[in-house]
């Protein structure tokens, strides 16, 4: 199995992981869940720097997939996020994101 093989597996297995935690879950009882939502932002954490392993290569032959967007995910997470969770709360924060719930 090369490395990139390897890497989507990963990729996969985060994913999978986030659709098993929310699976079932309304807007309102992902809000009031903060494990739940604190366990999702380490997945889409990792799931970005997962993303930015896969070779040159790979993103060349896969140009449709938006993985400069995914790792982009990741560092709004990282390094844009502070504030805006602290004013605004995790769940807010994940809609802004894109995640699940759509902003209103």
């Amino acid at each position: 199995m090369n490395q990139d093989q390897s890497y989507l597996l990963d990729i996969d297995k985060l994913c999978q992981t986030i659709l098993r935690l929310t699976a079932n879950m309304t807007e309102t009882e992902f809000q009031c869940d903060e494990r739940t939502q604190l366990a999702i932002l380490y997945e889409i954490t990792i799931l970005g720097e997962v993303v930015k392993r896969l070779s040159t290569e790979f993103r060349n032959q896969h140009a449709t997939i938006e993985l400069r967007r995914i790792a982009g995910m990741r560092d709004r997470l990282v390094h844009d996020l502070e504030g805006y969770i602290a004013a605004s709360g995790k769940s807010r924060a994940l809609m802004f994101m894109g995640f699940g719930f759509p902003v209103t």
